[in-house]
């Protein structure tokens, strides 16, 4: 009898529209099939020991690349327009790779929490956010296929727990937290200890973006996974904490 299992998998930092030397929206598309391809590969080798229920996508923000975040942005993109981003992004890239995981899983779940880079001004409503908009038409895009979910329930609020087969997972960009000597990791988990006690429901594992690099820690009770970029050649990572890019999830 096989073991019945359930797979995460986290999207954060996509950047869709940001262009560099070695990437722009032909690259995110590119990426995001190989991811596919490397999770096909996975279920195969493993399907004849377990049986996977479901796949549960965290999409932790900055989706798009957004507007107007940094005064030079848009000489460092090949689409400018946030709406063409989210759009694109949503309908010419996500919605196919949504489509392809569920060939694979019974069910599809989508959870979501919006980043930095959707932002549409520092006095604007947190709804106004071009990564909420990129997530609702990924949603309006797969609205009545079977066996896709896509949770937009409180969906401007940056920070959510999700349950996976009885474990709690904490979803959030990461973009509120601060760095001490341009190192964000002691600002991540003195973040993660207070959030652990407080009046969130009950969580086990953290998931972050935002800083372009990965890590795993295990902080007494809890473990923490940060993740890195879709971006290739980007100096944001490296001018700002000294390291580069890591692209990877």
């Amino acid at each position: 009898m096989k073991q019945q299992e359930s797979v995460v998998l986290v999207v954060t930092d996509t950047h869709y529209g940001k262009e560099t030397q070695s990437f722009n929206t032909a690259i995110v598309a590119e990426r995001m099939s190989d991811v596919a391809s490397r999770i096909e590969n996975v279920v195969k080798l493993l399907s004849a020991s377990y049986e996977f229920t479901d796949l549960n996508i965290f999409w932790l923000g900055d989706l798009a690349d957004g507007s107007g975040i940094y005064p030079s942005q848009t000489h460092h993109q090949e689409i400018s327009n946030p709406e063409q981003q989210s759009i694109d992004a949503a309908t010419l890239v996500f919605a196919p790779f949504v489509r392809r995981m569920r060939k694979l899983f019974p069910v599809v779940k989508n959870e979501f929490v919006p980043g930095n880079h959707g932002r549409t001004g520092k006095f604007a409503h947190e709804a106004a956010n071009w990564d909420i908009t990129c997530f609702r038409y990924l949603a309006m895009e797969l609205r009545g296929e079977a066996g896709v979910v896509c949770n937009i329930e409180n969906i401007a609020y940056p920070i959510k727990v999700v349950n996976v087969r009885g474990w709690g997972h904490l979803l959030y960009h990461g973009n509120e937290i601060r760095s001490f000597a341009s190192i964000p990791w002691y600002g991540m988990m003195n973040r993660l200890m207070r959030w652990y006690n407080s009046t969130l429901p009950k969580w086990h594992i953290a998931h972050m973006g935002h800083f372009h690099s990965c890590g795993r820690w295990r902080i007494n009770q809890f473990e923490m996974f940060s993740s890195g970029t879709m971006v290739t050649h980007d100096t944001w990572a490296f001018q700002v904490l000294g390291w580069e890019s890591a692209n990877r999830w």
